[in-house]
């Protein structure tokens, strides 16, 4: 996966990030789910992950959108150690 800007701090990320659902932050609200079910899931308290296998899908449209609409803010972008 080449470099690209992310829909929400506007800075460069390499193939090393990832998406991450900050647990203690997320409260529940279903918008990753509702704007980007292919990337995000709801267990079944309510609260939001990251389909696996999909952590590395930040550069698509519905993603970046469900990112910039959470309202906790609880989707994250994290730098991984290399593989």
């Amino acid at each position: 996966m080449a470099s690209g800007r992310c829909g929400c701090a506007c800075r460069e990320v390499s193939d090393l990030t990832k998406i991450w659902v900050d647990p203690a932050r997320c409260q529940g609200h279903a918008r990753c789910f509702m704007i980007a079910p292919e990337t995000f899931y709801i267990d079944d308290e309510g609260y939001g992950h990251v389909v696996e296998g999909r952590e590395g899908a930040f550069e698509e449209e519905n993603t970046r959108k469900a990112i910039r609409n959470c309202p906790e803010r609880a989707i994250k972008l994290i730098e991984t150690e290399g593989v």
